[in-house]
């Protein structure tokens, strides 16, 4: 009887022993082994934890598309109808036709013997030097460009600042008066146009010298 008391306390200790002790539950998989451990019951708790993904490789990383190259632009033509304006004694208006494919203008300048320096680069088909001196020739010359490129060719002009129709004598010969024609239509070419309309008796040129703003309204005078 005393043997079967004894098996029965052995027996209570040990039951109760075992549900104070945590218990181990061992995980297997393919490739990783865990271990969960519930101190509360018997029950085992699934493993959520998240492995680190070891798959992706550092040249996996997406690298930006720098191949695209940026569109090239056609070539600027050449300036055409260059021509300048006399304004005031230290300034010279410059204006010339629009270029096809340019975006701007590189002015350049250089004077009877020198080299040519770059003046500005203008937006617009016009220019105004403001620093030309009294009695001097000077040789203007436009590159049109864009971005990427500029025209092979580049218009030029001389523009001499001097006055014009100086008469130093009573005698206003015929050589005179054309150069003196030609001066005022090279430093005025927006006002003033010498156009040849025919030859006389002695050889000479006939011209139509014509003053004036060709932008302004015709006026029709009544006959009396």
């Amino acid at each position: 009887m005393k043997c079967l008391w004894k098996k029965v306390i052995c027996g209570a200790l040990v039951a109760g022993m075992l549900a104070q002790c945590p218990q181990s539950i061992y995980a297997e998989d393919a490739a990783n082994t865990a271990t969960v451990t519930d101190t509360e019951s018997n029950h085992v708790t699934p493993d959520t934890t998240q492995q680190p993904d070891d798959t992706k490789q550092p040249g996996d990383i997406q690298q930006p598309d720098d191949t695209q190259q940026p569109e090239e632009l056609p070539q600027p033509s050449a300036v055409e109808g260059l021509h300048t304006t006399k304004q005031g004694k230290t300034k010279v208006y410059l204006e010339w036709e629009e270029s096809s494919d340019a975006t701007s203008y590189a002015i350049y300048r250089k004077t009877a013997g020198g080299e040519y320096k770059k003046l500005a680069e203008s937006s617009k088909p016009s220019y105004t030097d403001k620093n030309v001196s009294s009695g001097k020739t000077y040789t203007y010359k436009i590159v049109a460009k864009n971005e990427q490129k500029k025209a092979d060719e580049a218009a030029k002009v001389t523009f001499s600042n001097t006055e014009a129709v100086q008469i130093r004598s009573q005698k206003y010969t015929y050589s005179q008066m054309k150069k003196d024609m030609q001066e005022l239509a090279q430093q005025y070419s927006d006002y003033c146009e010498m156009t040849k309309i025919g030859t006389s008796v002695q050889g000479r040129g006939i011209y139509d010298f014509a003053i004036g703003n060709p932008d302004a309204e015709s006026i029709s005078v009544p006959q009396s």
